[in-house]
């Protein structure tokens, strides 16, 4: 995953974590068959562990792995090429027009 993942991990926490607590605590009307408390208490906790994985993903989501090579270059990125170097290739390469 990326930042920006993280970030839409992020503002879905929020709304999931304010969604729950006002299901939780600002909520008077009653369900039959159906609790409304559960439901904000629920929301509130899957709001909670997405916004920690949002947290991790925006921590770590832009770092890239190094790897070593049995040639011996070291210190080389392991980062797959982006959508434009892919298509520049592609065009590049003489495609038939």
């Amino acid at each position: 995953m990326n930042r920006s993942s993280g970030a839409g991990l992020l503002g879905l926490g929020i709304v999931l974590v304010v969604v729950g607590a006002i299901l939780e605590f600002a909520v008077t009307a009653t369900a039959k068959g159906f609790s409304v408390h559960t439901v904000g208490i629920i929301l509130l906790w899957v709001g909670i562990v997405a916004f920690v994985l949002g947290l991790v993903f925006m921590i770590t989501g832009g770092s890239t792995a190094w790897l070593r090579s049995p040639e011996g270059r070291r210190g080389k990125k392991a980062s797959p090429p982006s959508f434009w170097s892919r298509c520049y290739r592609t065009v590049k390469r003489g495609a038939p027009r």
